[in-house]
C-alpha cells in the first residue's frame, strides 16, 4: 500500500540501527548497489561487530563483514556505545575500535547507559543518536 509520499533519496537518509538491528543495517550496506546512491551517514548504536556469547544471534556473525563494500555504501559513520555496555562486554571498545578502523566511524562512548535503550533500566530517549544524526546531516 502506498502513501503516496516518495521515499528519500539515498543521499539524503541516514540510517540507524541498534544492537543487532545495527547488525542488520551492515549486512544491508554490504548488498547494497551503490549505483542507487551512497546515503548520507549510518548512526551504530551499541553495536556488535562479532558473536558476543548469544547462540541465538550466532549466524549473524558466522562469516567476516565484507568492511569495503559497507563503507563505499555510506559518506558518513557514528557509533555509539557505553563504557558499561553488559551484551558487548568484557570490552564494548573492542567493537568501536572495529568500526572506527574499518568505517571510519566517529565514535561517542558514552560513561554509562547499559546497553542504550535495550533493558527497562537503560535509556528510553537517546538525544545522543539524534544528535549524531543531525550532525551527518548537516
Amino acid at each position: 500500500m502506498s502513501t503516496g509520499a516518495a521515499a528519500a533519496p539515498a543521499e539524503d537518509t541516514v540510517l540507524v540501527g541498534h544492537s543487532i538491528g545495527a547488525v542488520n543495517v551492515l549486512r544491508f550496506l554490504e548488498q547494497y548497489d551503490v549505483a542507487s546512491g551512497v546515503f548520507a551517514g549510518v548512526v551504530l548504536v551499541s553495536t556488535s561487530v562479532h558473536e558476543v556469547g548469544y547462540e541465538l544471534l550466532a549466524e549473524f556473525f558466522e562469516r567476516e563483514f565484507d568492511w569495503p563494500r559497507i563503507r563505499a555504501a555510506a559518506r558518513q559513520f557514528r557509533a555509539l556505545t557505553a563504557i558499561d555496555d553488559p551484551v558487548n562486554a568484557p570490552n564494548p571498545l573492542e567493537h568501536i575500535d572495529v568500526l572506527v578502523r574499518e568505517l571510519g566511524a566517529t565514535a561517542l562512548v558514552l560513561p554509562d547507559g547499559g546497553h542504550l535503550g535495550a533493558y527497562p533500566e537503560d535509556h528510553i530517549a537517546l538525544p545522543e543518536a539524534s544528535c549524531l544524526v543531525l550532525d551527518i546531516l548537516t
